[in-house]
């Protein structure tokens, strides 16, 4: 059975959705969630609205990956039609659904057969002094005179990993508790959860040891609000590339204002999943054939924030972006393959979104989720459409009723588990994703939604025995509309 069938039928809605035409009023009196069809971009809807607190949910969503803005027109009014919920049908695709099965046995055979990266005996003597080289500013990155040489000394040295510390650092000494921190919770909590969870790195130089730069430059590579305290460039793991546009390295870098604690852990966390990725997408041959490549910005970067919560390690480098992304949801693109190249690297509310939707991956799918979209050759929706086994628009969709629902007494099919979107988490307190007003009784709204983004809806306060809500936007815009019934006397 299709998982979408299966998710909306623990809620009772499995009839109804098989219906081929439209729910009559005595269906929807026993409904609570419906996939509402939109044809060329408009719906139309007639709903029964006897009493006067009648009211409802609407999540109006765009699956188009171009950035937008998408607008999206929603009138209300009463009228005398009778009542017509037209329900979108499941999507039945045989061959889509056996090229699927096919790449999730194949990349499962691959797994269970490449075993582990090449391991490299530690150096007894790493080099005391090195030189670095990063990136100054956020473009230009094939121009050499775009990097910084950064002469760097040994400080410290672990089982399995190696500090440096920027020459020029004027309070190194101070940063002796950081590195000791660093070096600690590296080697009992980052590196063993990493290789029985998520995957593993390659030793690009061989010394036996992860390198970690502390440095005062990287505020050099984002001009923005939102300090960068650490970072990884995949340039680094490649040989072939000369200085200063690989250090040929496998490194991370991270800023001298860092102090000990539960936040330098989840920075830790966060980077070295960053060159876990790169390490398996890239090394690995999962599928012959398939172009070895990063994984693309927004599940790369949802993924580095679910292993700060896989250690448990806090939600200093989190809570900020969750409540940026819940105060304006329909300017967030979740698919968004560059970051860069979008202009929205470093935004918090991007961000969010990419967190908030793997982790409801992650409690859908279980414990391997992670592992199954990190030793891929896939990248982006395709990797993620295997490695769940279900369409986008359906993972979407599921989502943000997911997000809605957080925290109240509307009982999602696929709820946040670990997540209350309603209570204070960290240094905010969350009250949901913003959700618009919109008056049954002659009211209008002019939505605009990013690409793979949704705004949300409470339409309330009919004039009349029926109410009529028409949805349209531009066909580009690949609208997709859920409704939601509200109980009586059951709101946020």
């Amino acid at each position: 059975m299709n998982a979408w069938l299966q998710t909306w039928g623990c809620l009772g809605l499995l009839a109804s959705m098989l219906l081929p035409g439209l729910l009559q009023a005595d269906d929807q009196a026993s409904s609570r969630l419906l996939p509402v069809r939109v044809e060329n971009g408009q719906c139309e809807i007639v709903l029964s609205t006897p009493h006067a607190n009648d009211q409802f949910y609407l999540i109006l969503a765009s699956l188009s990956r171009r950035p937008g803005p998408q607008s999206v027109l929603v009138r209300a009014e009463a009228t005398s039609r009778p009542v017509h919920i037209p329900v979108a049908a499941p999507v039945a695709d045989e061959a889509w659904q056996e090229r699927i099965r096919e790449l999730g046995e194949r990349l499962a055979k691959a797994r269970r057969s490449q075993g582990s990266i090449e391991a490299y005996a530690a150096h007894n003597e790493p080099p005391r002094h090195r030189i670095f080289y990063l990136l100054r500013g956020e473009r230009d990155f094939e121009n050499p005179e775009s990097y910084v040489a950064i002469p760097a000394d040994l400080q410290a040295v672990g089982r399995s990993c190696q500090v440096y510390v920027e020459c020029a650092c004027p309070q190194a000494r101070q940063l002796q508790p950081t590195i000791a921190d660093a070096v600690r919770t590296f080697d009992s909590e980052i590196l063993p959860l990493a290789r029985r969870q998520l995957g593993q790195v390659t030793d690009v130089d061989r010394d036996g040891r992860f390198t970690m730069l502390f440095t005062s430059r990287l505020a050099e590579l984002c001009r923005g609000n939102d300090a960068l305290r650490g970072c990884v460039r995949g340039s680094d793991w490649c040989r072939d590339v000369p200085a200063p546009f690989s250090n040929h390295c496998d490194m991370m870098y991270l800023s001298t204002d860092l102090r000990p604690g539960p936040y330098l852990h989840s920075i830790l966390a966060h980077e070295y999943t960053h060159a876990i990725l790169f390490s398996e997408h890239v090394f690995h041959n999962y599928l012959p054939g398939t172009p070895r490549q990063d994984e693309e910005a927004w599940l790369n970067e949802g993924l580095a924030h679910l292993a700060e919560d896989l250690h448990s390690y806090g939600w200093h480098n989190l809570d900020y972006r969750i409540a940026a992304f819940l105060n304006a949801p329909e300017r967030f693109s979740l698919v968004v393959p560059d970051y860069y190249a979008a202009g929205s690297w470093r935004s918090p509310g991007h961000r969010g979104a990419a967190y908030l939707f793997v982790r409801w991956c992650a409690d859908r799918y279980g414990e391997d989720f992670p592992r199954r979209l990190i030793q891929s050759n896939l990248a982006g929706v395709a990797n993620l459409e295997v490695a769940t086994g279900e369409r986008f628009a359906e993972l979407f969709r599921q989502w943000c009723v997911a997000v809605l629902l957080s925290g109240t007494d509307l009982r999602s099919p696929s709820p946040l588990l670990h997540l209350n979107l309603r209570h204070p988490l960290g240094s905010q307190n969350l009250n949901g994703p913003h959700v618009s007003e919109l008056s049954l009784d002659g009211a209008q709204a002019q939505i605009q939604l990013a690409g793979t983004s949704a705004a949300y809806l409470r339409a309330h306060s009919p004039g009349g025995e029926r109410s009529r809500i028409s949805i349209s936007a531009e066909p580009q815009a690949e609208l997709q509309v859920t409704l939601i019934c509200i109980p009586e006397r059951r709101e946020p």
